[in-house]
């Protein structure tokens, strides 16, 4: 991905921009259903509604709000056409099934239609911060914060930089390599440039779980030895749940050498 990145930084930078704009279309404003034409009502409440599309022509003929913007069970059929170009991003091949890899993610995560109370009579303010270094010196932290949405992407720290760049987050838009952790309050916004993306989401690998091959049970850091049939951290049970886990593809255990 740090290669895709590096030989194609303008391509790439142009599709996470539009994929952030379409992001606060969805987020500002509900998706109208249209008939004969342009629908005539506003779609927000808003002064300026991002996803109107009856004032440029431009803007009309290229955003259609039928587009599903976020993936879930009932959209993640991909168009032929689609495919091969998601899959023209990948530098190494994956030989993974796509469907399946989605159909694990939506059984792992709650799938349901976000935001969906938006519509003609609500307004909700979106703030897209960038990294850009014209903000040190800005102080459009405090108008920020005033959005009711604010979107920051990858690694954008905030801490030391409140006065430029604001402290509230709501979302944030990141992919594998450039991940970094996040506190409740904020949604994660996957990024996913290849099939290992979205497998990263919902893998589980398991290190230092279970008895030595002679069927001992300690911890690596002790003397102590438990019985693996009694005693009182007998692991039996825990042996058992994790080997179900593996054999339904859940988890993949490391079991060690000894």
């Amino acid at each position: 991905m740090v290669v895709l990145l590096l030989k194609h930084r303008r391509y790439m930078t142009a599709l996470l921009s539009s994929t952030i704009i379409l992001l606060l279309l969805y987020f500002q404003n509900s998706l109208l259903v249209l008939t004969n034409g342009f629908d005539q009502r506003s779609p927000c409440a808003c002064h300026i509604c991002v996803a109107d599309r009856g004032n440029s022509d431009w803007f009309g003929k290229r955003y259609n709000p039928n587009v599903p913007l976020l993936l879930n069970s009932t959209n993640s059929v991909l168009h032929a056409s689609v495919s091969r170009w998601w899959k023209g991003l990948q530098i190494v091949p994956n030989t993974s099934n796509y469907t399946k890899v989605v159909d694990q993610l939506f059984s792992l995560f709650p799938d349901k239609e976000h935001y969906s109370d938006a519509g003609p009579d609500r307004c909700r303010t979106c703030a897209v911060v960038g990294n850009s270094g014209n903000l040190l010196g800005s102080h459009y932290g405090p108008l920020i914060d005033l959005h009711d949405f604010v979107i920051r992407i990858n690694k954008g720290p905030t801490e030391g930089y409140e006065k430029d760049v604001g402290l509230k987050t709501t979302h944030r838009i990141m992919y594998p390599e450039s991940v970094m952790d996040l506190d409740n309050s904020t949604h994660l916004v996957l990024f996913p440039f290849k099939i290992l993306d979205i497998q990263w989401l919902i893998s589980v690998n398991v290190f230092g779980f279970g008895a030595t091959s002679g069927g001992i049970w300690h911890h690596y850091f002790e003397k102590t030895l438990t019985s693996y049939e009694s005693g009182v951290h007998a692991g039996k049970f825990e042996n058992e749940t994790i080997n179900q886990l593996q054999k339904i593809n859940k988890i993949l255990v490391h079991k060690g050498w000894t």
